[in-house]
């Protein structure tokens, strides 16, 4: 659905108040729903059933690992989930807010706008399937896996 001409993460920083939250956690059962959030962006909810053990799952905004493919732009944050002591048994959904390119309306969305995560192996930024909420300004994602996003 999303056709893409921006990777929406970042070069990493904070926002333009200098005084952002860089870094969030929250414990995690098999049992439980719980959500995870950092003020002003990043969203990821954890459903009942979703790990395997009690555990940790945290975020840090950091910097990209890597420069966006050629005729693309690095914008919003970048951020790096982590789970300690447990691993998914299923989805996770990610929601982080869309900062529109200059020069783009806020509708725009899909068209100008991917949500993306950082293989490692390859080196490469690897885009995700993800649902544009014009009205929200967010990207959202059901996600298997977690890592630089």
């Amino acid at each position: 659905m999303a056709a893409a001409a921006v990777i929406m993460v970042s070069a990493g920083g904070t926002s333009g108040a200098g005084n952002a939250t860089r870094f969030a956690s929250v414990g995690v059962t098999p049992g439980h729903a719980e959500t995870l959030r950092l003020p002003g962006g990043l969203r990821v909810d954890v459903p009942a059933h979703a790990v395997t053990e009690n555990g940790t799952l945290s975020a840090t905004v950091r910097s990209a690992p890597a420069a966006p493919p050629h005729g693309m732009k690095l914008t919003g944050q970048v951020y790096d989930l982590h789970l300690a002591g447990t691993s998914l048994a299923a989805p996770v959904t990610m929601t982080v807010p869309v900062s529109h390119p200059s020069g783009q309306a806020a509708t725009a969305g899909p068209d100008t706008a991917l949500l993306a995560y950082y293989n490692q192996a390859s080196g490469q930024w690897r885009p995700a399937s993800a649902t544009y909420h014009p009205a929200a300004g967010t990207l959202t994602a059901a996600v298997g896996h977690l890592s630089i996003w």
